[in-house]
């Protein structure tokens, strides 16, 4: 279903709360704000029947996800929240579920989905592609610095994996694919999708950014809303000798 008919089956929100109702901003579009949420759905996010929820140790996330969740469908819709495992739980009504799921949010424990970017994001501006590259990025990526032994030297890179069951482990590979591709309009050229190990319930599969100019380019274009990853990758470049040679006082506007 395309976000045009989303609007033609919605009349009003209903709450758990009898007396409350929230109000949709029609229309509902294509946007870096719903791009955002999305992305977060696939990552820490948890979509069901019931509910939209997050969890995240990172309360500017947690935050973000509020903001966009009512950036893209109304004002006043309120989460509830609670503190758990050292972070933030939120929760969203069954309605708003229904909306982002509607919008491209897999439904499900996503270990055991099979799901793609949805085509908006993947033909949407440039504004609503670094949205969702960044949220899933937030939740999902890291930062490493990688010893090399035979040369004795380093590799600075990016890096996210996730998992996924056996059986949906190609639909698995599509949907990094999507992700690399959007990366390689934004100038960003990052490696293959490769295995990563084995969790449990299924393959982790990832692919990481490395090369001095591609993590400039990821910081300035997309970074993080994180800011402890945000805070990791300029730490990562700024201990660069070379990328101080390379791009001289780069890294001091980030840290400013």
């Amino acid at each position: 279903m395309t976000l045009n008919k989303i609007e033609k089956h919605i009349i009003e929100l209903k709450t758990r709360n009898r007396k409350r109702r929230i109000k949709i901003k029609f229309p509902i579009v294509a946007s870096p704000e719903l791009a955002s949420v999305i992305g977060h759905c696939i990552g820490d996010g948890s979509l069901t029947e019931r509910q939209f929820s997050f969890f995240n140790q990172s309360r500017e996330l947690v935050d973000e996800v509020t903001a966009n969740v009512n950036a893209a469908f109304s004002t006043n819709i309120i989460p509830k929240e609670f503190k758990k495992s050292g972070g933030w739980e939120i929760e969203f009504p069954t309605n708003i579920a229904r909306l982002i799921s509607l919008a491209g949010g897999p439904l499900g424990e996503k270990v055991f989905l099979p799901f793609r970017v949805p085509e908006w994001v993947m033909n949407g501006s440039k504004e609503i592609k670094i949205a969702f590259i960044r949220a899933v990025f937030d939740d999902e990526g890291w930062i490493k610095i990688k010893f090399i032994r035979p040369s004795s030297s380093t590799q600075r890179m990016i890096g996210i994996n996730m998992s996924k069951c056996a059986k949906f482990i190609n639909n698995h590979v599509r949907f990094l694919e999507d992700v690399r591709k959007m990366l390689l309009e934004l100038g960003i050229r990052p490696s293959k999708v490769v295995e990563m190990g084995k969790t449990v319930n299924g393959i982790n599969l990832g692919f990481t950014i490395s090369n001095l100019k591609n993590l400039k380019k990821f910081l300035s274009v997309i970074s993080f809303t994180n800011l402890t990853k945000r805070k990791q990758l300029i730490g990562c470049l700024e201990e660069s000798k070379r990328f101080d040679q390379l791009f001289p006082g780069f890294i001091q506007r980030y840290k400013d």
